[in-house]
Formats: C-alpha cells, structure tokens, sequence
C-alpha cells in the first residue's frame, strides 16, 4: 500500500518494465552510489510493478529525488539516467512510498502468495464493500437453463491445454501469463458462437446504463478440476483492457481466490452455478485471480466444501485501439498473427503509414489531410482520447498555483482540467472538436477556434503553454518553426512551453509503434460509419475509452470487424527525428530548449522563454488579442 509519510520501500509503478529483466534493474541502481543502493529489489507480476527496499526511510527519499529530476542535476541523476536511457526509460519516475508487505522482496513473488484461510460463501453485499467500490457479488444472477446451454457449448470446443489447467478463449487469445500479448492462434470462434445472446446480455445488464455501452468482445472459459489450480494471472492492462471484467460460474462450484499487490492483500471467494462476481472502475485492475488447488476448501461458517468439475467464464472488452488484427504491438510473435484463412475480416491495419508526395502546397495537405479529417472525426476521436499522457499532467501539476496555461491544438479538452492548481485556455482548428469541449466541460469551458501558426493571443498573457500531437499535422518547416514561435511569443518572460511530436525513431514492440519509411506520412483514421455524418453528440466516458485508438472497432463490439461499417481517412503526419526537433527548436528565437525525453513514441521537447530585459515584462491585461 502506498503511503504519504516517508518509509525506506518505494513503489514504482510501470516504466517501461515490460522488458526488463531482474539483472537490469540491478544494474540499474548499481550505477549509484554504494549508499544509496537498495537492500533489496522486487519485480512484482512480470511486467507492471517495482519495489525497492533501501536501508532506511532518509535513503529511500534520496533515491526518489533523484528519480523524479527534483532540483538540479547531479552526478547521481546523470549516471542513473544514462543507464535508464540504455534501457529504453527516462527520467522523471514518479516513485511513491509503500508499506513493506509480507509478499514483497520474495523470489516469484505472485507463486508465493499464500492461499486464503476460508472462502467466502454469503450474500455478497458488506463483503464486495469491503474490496472497493465497483466490486459487486451476485448469487445466482444467471440461470439454470443458461448455465446448461453455455456449458454443452464450451464443451464442444477444442481446448487449450495451459500448464495447470485447460482454457478455451473466445473472439481473441492472450499469450504467456500477462494476458499483454494477443494470440489468435488461442482464438476458437466469434464470442456468439459459443456464449448465445440472453447469456451475455444478462452479464451486460449487471453494470447497469453506462455510456457508451458494454460491448463484451472477449472471453475465456477455465476448466477447474479438484484438487488442481491455476496460475495467478498478472495484472491486466489499462492499455488493452476496459475498465470491467465479469467471473460467472456457469457448472459445478469453485474457489477463487483474489490478490491484490497494492494492499498486499488476499480473499477468498466460494462460487456456485450462477453466481457472478463483477469489477469495474479502479478495482478492475487492481486484482488479479487464481483458482486455488485446495481439495477440500474452508467455508466461511465452519463448513468444508467438496470439489467437483467446475466452468468459470471470464469476460471482458478489448479497448478499440488493440481490437484490430493487424494490431502489431499486440502480437507476441510472426506466429501468433492471425491466419490469412478463417479469421474474422478486420479492416486495414492502423499501423500503416503510406509516404506523402511533399511537392504538394503544405496548406493543401492539412486543409485535405488534417482538418477537414478532424472535423469529420471529431466526435469519433473524442471517444478515444480521454486520459491525460502522464508526464503531461505532472508539468502542469508542478506549475505555480493559479498559472495560466494555453493548451493549443486542445482537441477535445483532455488537458483542460488536467490539473487543479492552473487555470487553461484551449484552442483548435476544429471548431467541432471546440465545440465538444464545451459540451464535455460546460458552458463556462475557456476554449476558442485559432489557428496553431497564428494564435488569437496576446504577447506574453501566459505562464505556460501546451502543444501535444499538433505541430507535426503542419505541412512544411516553416509552418512547423511559425507554430513553435507563437507558442514562445504567448507565454511570460521565463515561462514554459512543452511540445509532444510523433518520433521517427519508434521503440519497436511498444504499445502504438509504428514502422516509417519516410518522415512525410499519410496514418488512416477508420471512421465508424455511425460518426460520419456527425449526428451523434459525443460523450465521451472517462473510464472506458482508450487513449491513442486510431482504429477504433465496428459497432457491433465483437471482432467481427466487417469493413462496410468503416470510412478510410487519411490524415497527414510530419514524424521528427530527435535532431530534427532539437534543430528547429535551436532556430525559435527568444527560447531555449530546457529538455527534451522519449515517451510512448514520442518526441517531448520543453522550451523556456528568455527572461524579458527590465522593463519591458509581459503584458496579461487580458488574454485574447484584437
């Protein structure tokens, strides 16, 4: 559990862990001093997770200063951050302190956790309480007769073998324990196929109206035989998972067993046929589960319960963004790609970026390429963008309290009321995607149509600026350098301006790269056929849609994936070389570039304005020029 007060453990969460083995992270913080080097080191569930466990609490705030780029740079920072870079990290980490838990510092630390003492066998209401808000249990929420016909389904299946237990995945397959990688050689059938309609319909209703609606598109049967387990599953991803999964119990009775390595805390749970456990929100994915292989598992009220063969449906939504086939982060291997005969007909990859002939006028290509597609996209590509990039958040968290901050290219105002401490004022070339702003945000939403290469801004009026994923939509250098330039001549003497650009160079098999043979691009957006006429307002919700889905899937909700419910539109990107940007940074008079680091495939530059001669300070009379 994470703390405020200082305590000698730190919580890292996901820095680019995925690939990192534990001889890197000790190398890793071997590049500090001898005194400041952990006791003890914990890659918790694979991928997701660090603890680091220092000799004392003074220790371990060092270490997490130095992490978070806190102050000036030092020979400490330097040396771990040149180490962090030759593993595909950068600085700043957000570290947070935790309570020490008895399954930190353990060797396989989810093969450790120990089972519960009993299971619980009650009604649900006071005991889902006590796991968080959005965990219900529901006794006997899915009929006999229902159970009956998905259990003779699945048993017609071929299944796949696991290491402890059989698994039968429906509409897509994961590979290894993360459940990080999809694999359609895991993949049986469409999820109608083998779990009829009313089944997943009676699931669906459990959650209640949400908006836009529950479309379950995965599921995975777990055949649990007495006296055999399964393996912990890891954490799932936000990146790839919706914020809700559903366990029901559709033959036999069962054990569950629930962890969570935040809380360091374990629960167990007794399911009969029909029975129904559901997370959704922060609680999705904040446990992960098992099967326990107890024989005779302990009851809650001093009974012992007998095993026999059980079925347990796990069901779920692959967020839009990793539902396409053709989603090549997603693959674990060329082997796991969907076969050419037999899959589901899924539309062109997202991942395709065709070269752009750049004789063409650069007001052409972003009047053709960039916002006639966003003013047709834009309630479509709202949807997609709710969650604010992390490091974004944290620079204006660390601003001064009540700065004013333009967030240029605001798309659908994500950043607006990012952070608390500053006031910001958006602007778009989009004037639908504006005016989702105000619809999202209210009436008094401060957001206003402007073009990036000439603001409707006074000189100076600002603290700071943003500019995230717009400047490389500008079809020539000039245009790029003139955006660049605005952004400076809006914001005070000494203030900031942090700019976020696609990277030429992407980090192969991370989440969203892509593969460019040229700098000049055209990345198709599949607009759902639905959105193309813009009638439909958008409302976006903050806890369901993905961040960066650029094909999003057919209504439907299944991976059927057919292409007649999808519109190709090609919008135009300029991807930057780091010295590229670096250049034309150098080339923006009045500023200077303060850093510059790599995140999610992108190039992230801040600039500081130079601080104006005495006399002659900003003038923030009012915001809007004349």
């Amino acid at each position: 559990m994470t703390i405020s007060a200082p305590t000698p453990h730190l919580f890292i969460p996901s820095i680019g862990l995925a690939q990192l083995q534990q001889d890197h992270l000790e190398r890793l913080f071997a590049s500090l001093p001898p005194a400041l080097q952990p006791a003890a080191l914990c890659l918790i569930l694979k991928r997701n997770y660090l603890f680091a466990s220092f000799t004392d609490a003074p220790t371990a705030a060092k270490v997490r200063a130095i992490l978070s780029s806190k102050g000036e740079a030092d020979d400490n920072s330097a040396s771990l951050r040149s180490v962090m870079e030759s593993l595909g990290i950068s600085l700043p980490i957000d570290a947070e302190y935790a309570e020490l838990c008895s399954w930190q510092g353990q060797e396989g630390a989810l093969d450790s956790v120990q089972d519960p003492c009993s299971y619980f066998s009650g009604q649900g209401d006071n005991w889902s309480a006590a796991l968080g808000a959005g965990v219900r249990l529901l006794r006997g929420w899915v009929v006999q007769d229902d159970c009956e016909t998905v259990r003779r389904q699945v048993d017609a299946q071929n299944w796949n073998k696991a290491s402890r237990q059989r698994e039968l995945h429906i509409g897509c397959g994961f590979h290894g324990r993360g459940n990080h990688m999809l694999d359609w050689h895991k993949c049986v059938k469409r999820l109608g196929a083998v779990l009829h309609e009313g089944f997943v319909d009676r699931i669906v209703a459990s959650f209640g109206e949400r908006t836009p609606p529950i479309a379950v598109n995965q599921a995975t049967v777990i055949e649990a035989l007495p006296g055999k387990g399964t393996e912990y599953y890891c954490l799932e991803s936000d990146a790839i998972f919706d914020d809700w999964i559903a366990f029901v119990c559709v033959h036999g009775s069962l054990p569950l067993s629930l962890f969570n390595p935040h809380a360091g805390r374990v629960e167990g749970l007794w399911l009969n046929e029909g029975d129904m456990l559901t997370m959704q929100g922060e609680a999705r994915y904040a446990w992960t589960f098992v099967v326990p292989a107890v024989k005779e598992p302990a009851l809650t009220g001093g009974t012992v319960a007998t095993r026999s063969r059980a079925l347990m449906v796990v069901m779920r939504s692959i967020k839009q963004n990793a539902q396409g086939a053709a989603s090549d982060y997603l693959f674990s291997s060329e082997a796991s790609r969907p076969p050419s005969e037999g899959r589901p007909k899924m539309p062109p990859s997202d991942k395709s970026c065709r070269p752009v002939d750049v004789s063409l006028p650069a007001t052409q290509l972003e009047e053709d390429h960039v916002y006639q597609v966003y003013d047709k996209i834009a309630g479509h590509f709202s949807h997609t963008r709710y969650k604010p990039w992390p490091k974004v958040q944290a620079f204006l968290e660390q601003l001064q309290p009540g700065s004013l901050v333009l967030d240029t290219g605001c798309g659908n105002g994500k950043y607006l009321r990012a952070a608390s401490n500053v006031l910001c004022i958006g602007s778009d070339r989009s004037a639908p995607l504006v005016e989702i702003c105000r619809e999202r945000l209210g009436v008094d939403a401060q957001v206003l149509v402007a073009d990036s290469v000439r603001l409707n801004f006074r000189d100076g009026c600002a603290d700071a600026a943003l500019s995230i994923a717009v400047i490389h939509h500008l079809g020539s250098e000039d245009r790029r350098l003139a955006a660049l330039q605005e952004l400076v001549r809006c914001v005070r003497s000494g203030g900031a301006v942090l700019v976020y650009v696609w990277a030429y160079e992407q980090e192969q098999g991370s989440i969203g790269a892509r593969q460019f043979d040229s700098q000049d691009v055209f990345v198709p957006w599949h607009l759902q056929r639905v959105y193309e006429s813009g009638s439909q307002a958008d409302q976006p919700d903050s806890e369901t849609q993905p961040e960066g889905s650029d094909t999003p899937c057919p209504p439907s909700g299944e991976l059927s994936g057919a292409r007649e419910h999808l519109v190709e539109l090609k919008r135009y990107y300029h991807v930057f070389t780091k010295d590229e940007l670096i250049g034309l940074c150098g080339r923006v008079c009045g500023a200077s570039v303060e850093s510059m680091y790599f995140d999610a495939n992108n190039w992230a530059v801040m600039l500081r304005k130079a601080e104006a001669a005495e006399g002659h300070d900003h003038d923030r009379t009012g915001a809007l020029r004349t």
